[in-house]
């Protein structure tokens, strides 16, 4: 097995790592915890360097393996240490004192013994030493002055401690969160957290790296994919989410860094929690659609990336074959899904077809996910639709009747909670549900009054607004969730806004009234001729507006009507055709 210097070598002189390749050629007593030698050697040098220095000396005294940088940054390659070795390392500040990540290693490596050397000037200033102990936790002993006295450290580790790396479950995925910060974009790190704890993860840590750019290959720089990597190992995390979406180049590039560790984007976390959500059959068809898109330029990236290994014969192999089917299957499949859904999108249709025949007023609940909709909905309508205090917690629609004080009906229609870079895939496969929004007489947006970033939410769900061509339709701001906060700036009265809490019911009959209004401001009354040669309109009148009287004239039938903007425009179009 080849000898070499591991970790952090950078800008090292050459006799520096002459002077660390050396230390293999050491060979320590086995009763103490080094050579003298190793020990004033990775003192001098850590004095010169200002890195810590690790070196594991194997049971019978032989240097296994020697490394430079403190544990966040070194990769220790665990299968080159014999078991029962103990690792000495320095600490460059003085202070000998175990750290929390060297008992992290200690525990996690099954080293007989970690011992760590405080350093001042050059010098060696106190060691402590630590062992794993029969409760699977970790003994600390020290400080200690000498190397002789270090004999009872390492006579105590092989009585009492144990050489097993410690296995730990966790009941829930540990998860790290990443994210880039670039000019005019910033990381929503909270806010991917909270999508973590959606899905059922625990997010350990959260890593945020500020870049001019993004990186075309790693997102967030290699150096820093490695240290997430180091991460990992430490805080025992299982995952690691990126707050954007991730290229099939960049996914390819950082797997070949993370290997074993799982590796998910916004994108496919967002999707994930759909998949938990969706209930009915179309959620399920919509959330499997998107999924499909989603990996099917990802499938067809890593066919091109092993397709460029060789050229020519002998290059075809089953490897990139099965790729082409995984990629045909992935289409037939979402050609399948498409017809579905367009055989569940006319039945939806019809309903709202239905709904315009009857001249119903239909509001839609709008606003970012976890503003608490589903619960206002069930407040004004006696309903029970699933509503939790986490994000997406109602993934289907519901539409309810609401009747209003004066006894006029009208329809509720609750939607998808929108969230920032809500992925384009699902946009896209949710589009026939989302548009309900776009067919609604008016849109309640719900806002949530208790988040400090209730501004910046509220401009994304008018962004997501336009991009349903819902932009146009009249707007009424509710500041939901007064009740877990004093801020009152944040529901001043701003053209159409005012407060509610929907678990209280704190401003639900005023907002009843402003619904009552709406209604009425809706529909307007009209007197309309219509000469009897248009059978066609007669009949769309009958169905879409209320009749309030109607005459028949010689030439024409003289209608008065209470019907809606849309409903009036439509007739005079036809009637100047």
């Amino acid at each position: 097995m080849k000898n070499e210097v591991h970790g952090n070598t950078n800008g090292l002189k050459k006799s520096i790592l002459e002077r660390l390749m050396g230390l293999y050629d050491i060979i320590s007593e086995p009763g103490l915890l080094c050579d003298e030698l190793i020990l004033s050697e990775i003192c001098s040098m850590t004095g010169i360097i200002n890195r810590e220095i690790a070196v594991y000396i194997s049971s019978s005294g032989k240097v296994d393996y020697i490394a430079v940088g403190d544990f966040r940054t070194v990769s220790l390659d665990s299968s080159k240490i014999g078991r029962g070795a103990r690792c000495v390392h320095t600490h460059p500040r003085g202070g000998g004192m175990l750290s929390s990540i060297d008992l992290d290693t200690l525990k996690q490596t099954g080293l007989l013994l970690m011992a760590a050397v405080g350093v001042s000037a050059g010098k060696p200033n106190g060691i402590y030493g630590a062992y794993m102990g029969e409760k699977v936790e970790a003994e600390v002993l020290g400080p200690y002055f000498s190397l002789e006295s270090t004999s009872d450290l390492i006579d105590t580790a092989l009585e009492f401690g144990s050489w097993k790396p410690v296995e730990i479950y966790h009941d829930e995925e540990r998860v790290i969160a990443a994210g880039v910060s670039v000019p005019g974009s910033k990381a929503l790190l909270d806010e991917l957290k909270e999508l973590i704890s959606s899905a059922g993860g625990q997010c350990v840590h959260m890593v945020e790296q500020s870049r001019d750019g993004y990186d075309s290959a790693y997102y967030m720089g290699k150096g820093k994919i490695t240290e997430l990597m180091h991460l990992c190992s430490r805080l025992e995390a299982d995952t690691i989410v990126f707050d954007d979406p991730l290229s099939p180049g960049q996914l390819s590039h950082i797997e070949k860094v993370l290997k074993k560790i799982k590796i998910l984007d916004r994108s496919s976390l967002i999707l994930d929690i759909f998949a938990q959500r969706a209930n009915t059959k179309e959620g399920k068809i919509q959330v499997e659609l998107a999924q499909q898109t989603y990996n099917l330029p990802r499938l067809a990236g890593l066919g091109i990336a092993l397709s460029r290994l060789g050229g020519g014969i002998g290059t075809r192999g089953p490897g990139e074959t099965m790729l082409e089917t995984d990629r045909r299957h992935i289409l037939r499949r979402m050609n399948f899904l498409k017809r579905e859904l367009k055989s569940i999108q006319i039945r939806r249709e019809m309903l709202s077809e239905n709904r315009r025949k009857k001249n119903i007023f239909t509001v839609a609940l709008a606003g970012y996910t976890n503003a608490g909709k589903s619960t206002l909905l069930n407040m004004l309508t006696d309903s029970t639709v699933i509503a939790e205090d986490i994000l997406f917690a109602t993934l289907d629609p519901s539409a309810r009747k609401l009747e209003l004080p004066s006894g006029e009906d009208i329809i509720i229609i609750d939607t998808v909670g929108f969230v920032s870079k809500l992925p384009h895939e699902l946009v896209e496969a949710f589009k026939s549900t989302l548009e309900e929004v776009s067919k609604a007489d008016l849109i309640l947006h719900i806002m949530d009054g208790s988040s400090p970033k209730m501004e910046n939410q509220k401009e994304i769900v008018y962004e997501i607004l336009n991009e349903l061509g819902a932009g146009e339709i009249p707007v009424l701001e509710v500041v939901n969730k007064i009740d877990l906060t004093d801020n009152t700036d944040i529901y001043r009265d701003i053209g159409n806004r005012f407060p509610i809490s929907a678990l209280t019911g704190d401003g639900i009959p005023e907002l009843l009234e402003k619904l009552e209004v709406a209604a009425e401001g809706a529909r307007i009354t009209v007197d309309i001729n219509v000469p009897y040669d248009k059978g066609a309109l007669i009949s769309y009148i009958h169905e879409n507006t209320d009749v309030i009287s109607k005459e028949y004239e010689s030439e024409f039938i003289s209608f008065k009507l209470r019907l809606t903007k849309k409903s009036l425009s439509k007739i005079k179009s036809e009637l100047n055709h």
